[in-house]
């Protein structure tokens, strides 16, 4: 099993593969996603589709002149290193990180965020969960196998009719629209601009909703 000391090592490899490459400094944003173990698979599927949407904020400027670099780290599909991965990325100052709910991490990255009050993007659909201001979650989209492969085969290649690629995508073009008007170091003011970001695709409206808004909504539907 590979050390913190090992895990650590992750950004410096995947950061200036995932960069805009614009002249301008760069924001950075963190990702936890499963470059090793069981999940290793839709890790993978996820880093396409971060490195899609990096490449496509780049061509339509959505970031005016910044750029965009992603530190990506890898979470070995395990909830503890999950948490460690998020602690080193507090540590380097991005001000959002980006995750999927494809391991057991998502209350524990929850209440570290509530803690550091740095908002967490979970780019899956509604499931609930720890119910908190800073854990943003993108809503549901209507994301169908059949359809998939022919929409976004141009930016995502063979993970085209993957989910967690096409939301990894869209929820980074998503962010970029909310997190060119604000003030990025005001974390509670990026997670309001965060559900207040909407943008069409595809697959329907792409929009954001707080884990304090899913879990009234689950808690009324019981």
């Amino acid at each position: 099993m590979p050390t913190p000391r090992s895990l650590l090592r992750w950004p410096l490899l995947l950061t200036a593969v995932l960069s805009s490459g614009s002249v301008a400094a760069p924001l950075h944003l963190g990702v936890i996603t499963s470059i090793t173990g069981r999940h290793a698979a839709l890790g993978a599927q996820q880093l396409a589709g971060y490195a899609a949407g990096v490449a496509e904020i780049k061509r339509r400027k959505l970031l005016g002149n910044q750029s965009l670099t992603l530190v990506v780290q890898d979470d070995i599909s395990n909830a503890a290193y999950a948490v460690l991965a998020a602690n080193s990325l507090a540590g380097r100052n991005v001000p959002l990180i980006l995750t999927f709910d494809t391991s057991d991490s998502s209350n524990a990255l929850a209440r570290f965020a509530s803690k550091q009050q740095r908002p967490l993007v979970l780019l899956d659909g509604q499931r609930g969960g720890t119910a908190s201001a800073f854990v943003i979650r993108l809503t549901d989209l209507n994301v169908t196998a059949k359809d998939t492969l022919i929409k976004f085969r141009k930016q995502l290649g063979k993970n085209a009719n993957s989910e967690h690629a096409i939301r990894a995508y869209l929820g980074l073009l998503a962010l970029a629209t909310a997190l060119r008007t604000t003030d990025i170091n005001n974390t509670k003011a990026l997670a309001q601009a965060l559900l207040k970001a909407s943008m069409p695709s595809p697959y329907g409206t792409v929009r954001f909703t707080s884990n304090t808004q899913t879990t009234a909504l689950l808690s009324t539907a019981r």
